[in-house]
């Protein structure tokens, strides 16, 4: 008779060794162990560009994804071994960037226990020293209405009506007084200069102390979007590289009758610019 066992309910913390143990009145014998794997079904990804294909507009998911900038005075190329997006600012001007993960018609759209998880690799020349300088960065969904080359200025009329989620984050060499991480959602959706002030984004919830970030160094961002029910939505942001290590991160949980759900784009301003950027290269 093969006897067997059933778990149920397994999480991604379950996975490791496992062994069976027999007791009776002479001790204990145990089995030789067995790795137990668990992998999350369904997972896909949908984006993983490393600029191997030495350009930065051409859109064909999974390997490239279209990259473009806002301002006129802003210069862009791939360059390097490792290949990576450089984007140098004007002396005064500040900037946004975006990318597409999804066709406009077909946005990722979140169930309960659905999660969207974006991380992006980047450094920074020339970071700004004032105190409270700050990336601002949100997923978004652009309700079919989308931009799809480089611009001149940083506001558009598609970006009205655009929802998602955001992340304020100080970025500079010196110390901020603003918490670390404020998770944000756009709640003002009528304006066309999405991360210009901030002010289309209310405030969830922020925390954590600020860090210092230190200029030609590499930073991960990760931020993920998980369905918990109908009602919640849980938010996690994290950043590792140079000094930080891995426990500089926050997680919120929104609770709203009106989540959002649907996403198909990324976006993020410098709020004070530094004079050279490299943009992320992973999605």
């Amino acid at each position: 008779m093969l006897d067997t066992l059933t778990l149920t309910n397994v999480q991604l913390s379950d996975a490791g060794l496992y062994r069976v143990g027999v007791t009776d009145i002479t001790g204990t014998s145990y089995s030789t162990p067995a790795a137990l794997n668990v992998t999350v079904a369904g997972a896909l990804s949908l984006v993983n560009d490393s600029f191997t294909d030495g350009e930065r507009t051409t859109w064909a998911p999974p390997a490239s994804v279209g990259w473009y900038k806002c301002q006129g005075v802003t210069t862009a190329a791939v360059a390097g071994t490792p290949p990576a997006l450089t984007m140098t600012y004007g002396a005064t001007s500040a900037d946004m960037h975006f990318a597409f993960f999804a066709p406009a018609a077909s946005p990722v759209s979140l169930s309960v226990g659905d999660k969207l998880t974006l991380k992006l690799t980047f450094s920074f020349t020339g970071l700004n020293a004032t105190a409270n300088s700050a990336v601002r960065f949100g997923i978004l969904d652009s309700k079919g209405t989308r931009i799809t080359a480089d611009s001149t200025s940083t506001s558009n009329a598609v970006y009205i009506g655009d929802t998602g989620y955001g992340l304020f984050i100080p970025f500079s060499t010196v110390a901020s007084t603003a918490a670390a991480f404020d998770i944000k959602r756009r709640t003002t959706i009528d304006k066309n200069n999405i991360f210009n002030t901030g002010s289309d984004f209310s405030t969830i919830a922020s925390g954590v102390t600020a860090q210092t970030f230190a200029n030609d160094t590499d930073y991960t961002l990760t931020y993920t979007i998980e369905r918990l029910s109908d009602t919640q939505t849980q938010l996690t942001a994290g950043v590792t590289g140079g000094a930080l290590g891995d426990a500089y991160s926050y997680s919120a949980t929104e609770t709203s009758t009106t989540p959002n759900t649907t996403f198909d784009w990324f976006g993020w301003r410098m709020g004070a610019p530094p004079s050279r950027q490299r943009p992320p290269s992973r999605t």
